[in-house]
Order: structure tokens, then C-alpha cells, then sequence
């Protein structure tokens, strides 16, 4: 209740769009007020007609959502601009546009705009689309993105156009169309993009080497800038004007964990770190492991075995993992102390790879190569392997191999392969394969190898009974392995 002075009252604070017992504010506006008007003391009353409260005409645009620092080529954010009225009721009725024009601050500068200024080019928005006043009063500029010529530098700080050098900062101008209203956000940084997908590609006893892509938006850095450092201790090094995608770093301490920060340096006050957070990677010196081996293979498991890195501490660990087809990596099982492990639970129906990478001695990070043996297909092992000669005593050149087959075992091999190499008395093959012979025959019959030529009493003969995959015809499992020694009868 306000009192009349003079035949006059103003009311203030009534809701702007108020439909009543309307929630929905796409709705047609219904009246909603009414003024009731009541003379003392004589208690006469009267009511007005029902109205609705309209905001007044523009007075100001102001940014909701402010763009934010952003790298070349990557979306501003999502710049929003609302319009009101004196009395700062939204107003609904009208059309704002994006404007291509930036203003450049230095860094020190904070203060207001007082006239546009152009970049000549060198800082654009792209799109600059008119869009209408909506229901919720706020306009918002998706995708809005920014594009940066960059510079010819014929050295730092010496750049064409030259005007641009150390100017990082820039505002964003929203004008209302034929509302002669404008708006400026708050500064915000525009500079080349940091590097993407760092990575330690490869290490050694000693050294660590980093690889890296170009920016995935904007223009490439003309350089790169590395900080290191033991993990939560200060930086020991900072390598600056970085022009490759790669770096090897050493020699490192081998018990040591390493926090790598890179980034790229700044297009316009090199070499300032672009003012994106950088990229980190942590990494340590550990080499790989030497060798691996599948030495058998069953129907639902495999056998592996490696030899410990050639150079460096002993590894604290090692992890194995496993490929499906083309599949990810993914752990095969808990890390192993050991120079072998089996990997139980597999499928028959199945290829797999199989990787081992050494844990540092600092912890916390693996060696990321691994020596990779060929695809295994879990293949039913023979079972029952048997050796003796074609005919007793043993005086010719020939030995009789028989096994017997697992028939109760899925996909069942559709041949097997028989190896037979002759080694030095030192151990080590002497090169000559003395006889390879597949058979096709799933019984267990013997099978004869004729070794007929290099047979040497007395030196040890390996000889590998291999199984033919059913699911990959191409492939031999490595199934069973024995060892005699040729004796005279």
C-alpha cells in the first residue's frame, strides 16, 4: 500500500514478463496486475483494468559469460551478452551480433576500452552471426573461435607486423544490432596452443627420450621449452628453443623419478611458456628387457620367459600384458618378479600379443618398449611324446617321434610339425636344421624323422613337436620340446 500524494502513486519492483498462473515462459503474456485503489476514510474502492509489466528500452549490453583465455584456433568458450533497461529488467525484444573486431592490451592494462581498435588482421573471430534476443534474455556465440596470423620473426622480439610484440591480451566487442548498444568483455589471452600427447617414447639405463605432436589447433610453435626436475624437488634444468618433436634427456640417475613440464614457447614473448597450462609427463631411466619368448602353448594358457635388461639396476618389476586382435594393451595379470610367467584362461577362438616392460628401480613408471614375439593361438598341446628307433639296437640314422593327441580339447590341431636341430657341444645352435617334416595324421602313430645328414654322436639334438592352429593354419604352437643325446648302440 503506498499513499497518494497529490492524486499520484508509483509502484516499483513488480515483475518484468509476470504471466499469471503461467510458469512457462514461451506462454503468451496474460495480464497479471491490477491496481486496487481505496480513499480513506470513506472506504470507497475501485480496480483497475488487469496489465503486464514490459521492460524499457535499451540502455546497456553487458557480458554474462566472459570468453576465456584461449590457444589459436580453440573456442573461446561460450560468450554470452544480455541486454536491460534502465532498471536493469532484461529486455527480450532485440538483436546482438558478435563483432570481428579485438583489441590488443599490454599485459599491464586493464582499463576500459575508449575506442575500437583493429589488429590489421592478425586477430579475428570468426563468424560475426546476428542472433535475435531469445526467452531467457541472454544471447550465447557458440563455436565462437579465434585465428592468429602468425608473425614473420626474423629474430626474438624483431617480428612484422612489429607493433604486435608483447601483446597477449585482448577484449571481446558484442554490438546490438540497430540498438547503437555495444559491450567488451574482460581481457583474455590468445597465444599459440601447448604441444599434445607428450610421451616418453623410449628409455635407457641412463637416458629418457620425449616425443611429442604439434598443437592439434593453430599454428605450430616455432619452439618448445622443457623444465625437469626429481619429483617434488625443484627444476634442475630448463632447455629452451626447442625447435624438433623429440628430445633425449641424460644421463639421469637410475633410482630417480622425473617430472617433465613442456610447453610451447609463446608466439609473442618467446621464450615465455605460452600461458596455457603446460604438458607433463613423469618418467625415469630404466632399460628394457633384452628378449621374450612364448616357449609353449596349450589350449588355454601360455608360457613366457624373457631375460632381465642387458644394462642398469634390476628392474623392481615387471608388467605383462595382452592384445586381443588388434585390441589395447591391458594388464595380463599382477606385476611378477620373475623371468617368467604363465597366462591362464585363454581362448582358443582367439589371437594374442603379449608384451613385458620393466618397472624402474625409482618406481612408478615402466619402460615403454618391450620386445613383442609373433601372435600366439592357444592350439592343443600333444600330449605323451615319445622317442625311439624305427628298429632295435639303434644303429641307423633315423628316430622315431609319436605323441597322442588331446581330443577332448577344442578346435583341434589340423596337423603338427616336427623340428629336429642339432646343437655344439657348447650349446649353441651350430646353424644346421637337420630336418623339418609336417604330418598331417591326427593319430598317434609314430612319426619318423630321417636324420640323414650332420647326425653327431653324443651332441645334444633339440627336437619340437609344433601343433597347427585350426583357427590359424599358419600358425605352429611352440607345444612340447625335447632334448636327447645321439649314443652309439
Amino acid at each position: 500500500t503506498i499513499g497518494a500524494v497529490a492524486g499520484s502513486a508509483t509502484f516499483s519492483g513488480l515483475a518484468v514478463r509476470l504471466s499469471c498462473g503461467l510458469v512457462d515462459p514461451k506462454a503468451p503474456l496474460a495480464p497479471c496486475y491490477n491496481l486496487r485503489f481505496a480513499s480513506s476514510p470513506g472506504g470507497l474502492t475501485t480496480t483497475s483494468t488487469p496489465f503486464v509489466v514490459l521492460a524499457g528500452n535499451v540502455t546497456e549490453m553487458t557480458f554474462l559469460d566472459q570468453p576465456v583465455d584461449t590457444s589459436v584456433g580453440a573456442a573461446a568458450g561460450r560468450p554470452s551478452v544480455r541486454l536491460v533497461d534502465v532498471y536493469g529488467n532484461p529486455v527480450v525484444q532485440g538483436a546482438i551480433c558478435s563483432d570481428s573486431v579485438f583489441t590488443p592490451l599490454l599485459k599491464n592494462e586493464v582499463t576500459p576500452l575508449t575506442a575500437e581498435e583493429s589488429m590489421s588482421g592478425n586477430v579475428a573471430i570468426l563468424g560475426g552471426t546476428f542472433k535475435n534476443g531469445t526467452d531467457n534474455e541472454i544471447v550465447s556465440f557458440d563455436g565462437a573461435s579465434i585465428n592468429w596470423e602468425a608473425p614473420t620473426c626474423a629474430s626474438a622480439g624483431n617480428c612484422n607486423p612489429p607493433d604486435i610484440a608483447g601483446l597477449t591480451r585482448v577484449k571481446m566487442r558484442a554490438t546490438g544490432r540497430y540498438l547503437g548498444r555495444m559491450a567488451d568483455s574482460q581481457p583474455f589471452t590468445v597465444d599459440v596452443a601447448q604441444p599434445a600427447n607428450v610421451r616418453a617414447s623410449s628409455t635407457t639405463a641412463t637416458h629418457v627420450t620425449l616425443t611429442w605432436n604439434a598443437p592439434f589447433h593453430g599454428p605450430a610453435p616455432r619452439a618448445y621449452r622443457l623444465r625437469y626436475g626429481p619429483v617434488g624437488e625443484d627444476i634442475v634444468a630448463d632447455v629452451q628453443d626447442i625447435e624438433a618433436t623429440t628430445l633425449t634427456i641424460g644421463p639421469l640417475p637410475a633410482t630417480r623419478l622425473y617430472d617433465f613440464s613442456l610447453c610451447s614457447q609463446s608466439v609473442l614473448t618467446p621464450p615465455d611458456c605460452s600461458p596455457f597450462p603446460p604438458a607433463a609427463q613423469k618418467a625415469a631411466p630404466v632399460e628394457p628387457i633384452a628378449s621374450l619368448e612364448v616357449y609353449f602353448v596349450t589350449r588355454d594358457e601360455v608360457g613366457l620367459r624373457w631375460d632381465a635388461p642387458p644394462a642398469g639396476p634390476p628392474p623392481a618389476a615387471y608388467k605383462v600384458t595382452v592384445a586381443v586382435g588388434s585390441g589395447l594393451e591391458t594388464r595380463a595379470l599382477a606385476d611378477v618378479s620373475q623371468l617368467n610367467t604363465t597366462i591362464p584362461g585363454l581362448n582358443s577362438n582367439n589371437t594374442y600379443v603379449f608384451r613385458v616392460y620393466s618397472l624402474s628401480a625409482a618406481g612408478a613408471f615402466y619402460a615403454p618398449t618391450s620386445p613383442s614375439p609373433p601372435p600366439v593361438v592357444p592350439t592343443p598341446a600333444p600330449a605323451s611324446v615319445t622317442l625311439a628307433c624305427p628298429a632295435l639296437p639303434c644303429t641307423g640314422d633315423s628316430l622315431q617321434v609319436g605323441w597322442a593327441v588331446d581330443t577332448a580339447a577344442p578346435n583341434m590341431p589340423t596337423g603338427h610339425k616336427i623340428t629336429a636341430v642339432q646343437y655344439s657341444t657348447s650349446g649353441v645352435n651350430n646353424g644346421s636344421v637337420i630336418y623339418t617334416q609336417e604330418s598331417q595324421v591326427l593319430v598317434s602313430a609314430p612319426q619318423q624323422i630321417q636324420l640323414v645328414s650332420g647326425l653327431q654322436r653324443g651332441i645334444p639334438l633339440r627336437i619340437d613337436v609344433s601343433a597347427q592352429s585350426a583357427v590359424n593354419p599358419s600358425y605352429y604352437a611352440p607345444s612340447a620340446v625335447f632334448t636327447v643325446v645321439p649314443t652309439s648302440p
